[in-house]
């Protein structure tokens, strides 16, 4: 199994971005939120979709891809063998390939903590609004 680890962003930082609306859109705050409920912070994306009602995984690909795309302007994190550019999810999570092309993605223990200091499970209606009892 092939593991991405990318976490050179500062808590600090996870908590401007993820209250930033020119940044996180409420369909992101809902894959963060299913994503902070899953066992070890950790879920596929095929998985994810079947919950938010998609037929397929390649619309949340788009979505997290847009994000990594602003996380790295908004943080100027180059690119690099570490973070290979046309996956810009590496930016926004941690990951795991469990098969050719099928990965698991993770939250990162920095933005793990940034949600837990602005406690945005309670505060935030699009965080809370994804609350499981099935997780």
């Amino acid at each position: 199994m092939r593991t991405y680890l990318y976490d050179d962003v500062p808590t600090e930082q996870w908590e401007i971005i993820l209250q930033d609306k020119n940044i996180i859109t409420d369909k992101m705050k809902m894959i963060i939120s299913l994503l902070y409920q899953a066992p070890d912070y950790t879920l596929n994306a095929g998985a994810m979709a079947r919950i938010m009602g998609y037929t397929s995984h390649a619309p949340l690909n788009n979505i997290v891809g847009t994000y990594g795309r602003k996380i790295k302007e908004q943080c100027k994190i180059p690119s690099s063998p570490k973070l290979v550019q046309h996956n810009h999810w590496i930016a926004v999570f941690n990951g795991e390939e469990e098969l050719k092309n099928k990965f698991n993605w993770i939250l990162k223990p920095n933005m793990i903590e940034a949600i837990n200091r602005l406690q945005l499970l309670e505060n935030d209606a699009i965080f809370s609004s994804m609350l499981r009892k099935d997780m």
